[in-house]
């Protein structure tokens, strides 16, 4: 068992269960420990050896408005796990969500820029507001790129939506 919790504090705890002796193994934080609001996933477990590892992407600093784009991993598999940086994500994003796809690679998708913090939603506005069919009202901040890193490369494929391609 893993666990990288709570995301609030300033020191990014990452232990280990160890079942055997009873309690947690203390591994330390990523390279980027301050970092709250980011994505994590446990990579695609491939033969031979199984080796578990985690990827952890985006997020920011607590309370701030400085989203990273930094990514790393963690092989939980090694006699001395610990987080190491791998290439960076194009958008610095909090509140991103990561999925593991049927090809082992990982698409890491949403999230905002800028500021942390959820946008304000006043009473009247958000209601009255009508979008056009078809339409979906969304955060002017939201980054609507998707990227897809390679757990074998280690690196990021930036991957648009449809009609959002730079003109």
């Amino acid at each position: 068992t893993h666990y990288t919790f709570p995301f609030f504090l300033s020191n990014f705890p990452t232990s280990i269960l160890d079942l055997q002796a009873g309690g947690w193994q203390m591994i330390g934080p990523p390279k980027v420990a301050e970092r709250e609001e980011g994505a994590t996933v446990l990579l695609a477990l491939t033969p031979p050896d199984y080796r578990p590892r985690v990827l952890l992407a985006g997020g920011g600093k607590p309370g701030g408005a400085d989203p990273t784009a930094a990514a790393e991993v963690i092989d939980l598999g090694a006699d001395k796990p610990e987080w190491y940086a791998v290439e960076s994500m194009k958008n610095a994003r909090y509140y991103c969500y990561s999925v593991l796809l049927p090809n082992k690679q990982v698409l890491v998708l949403g999230g905002k820029k800028g500021e942390r913090r959820h946008a304000s939603h006043d009473s009247g506005t958000h209601a009255q507001h009508v979008m056009p069919p078809g339409e979906v009202h969304h955060d002017p901040l939201a980054i609507l790129d998707c990227e897809i890193f390679n757990p074998e490369t280690e690196t990021w494929t930036e991957w648009m939506l449809p009609g959002n391609e730079p003109q």
